[in-house]
């Protein structure tokens, strides 16, 4: 019954990359919590987005989804807020 109400992902390095991509979802909803266009790998920055998405009665596993094009240097870290009501 989590809450997700932050998903974040920080590009410390710039992925050098044509087009890398990264989401944040569940298997089968890879863009769930957040899409490919909500972030830009190629920048250095802080990319921030509140779901909004009520609460899941079942147990969802949360995948990053990176597909690196061309790229073979960058880096970024993946955060998410949740919380479990109670």
């Amino acid at each position: 019954n989590a809450v997700i109400h932050l998903v974040k992902i920080i590009v410390d390095t710039a992925f050098n990359g044509t087009a890398p991509t990264a989401s944040v979802g569940i298997a089968g909803t890879t863009s769930k919590y957040m899409g490919t266009s909500d972030v830009d790998l190629k920048t250095v920055g802080v990319y921030e987005v509140d779901p909004g998405v009520v609460a899941n009665g079942s147990t969802e596993a949360l995948i990053v989804t990176y597909a690196a094009d061309t790229s073979s240097a960058g880096a970024a870290r993946v955060l998410v807020s949740y919380s479990i009501p109670s």
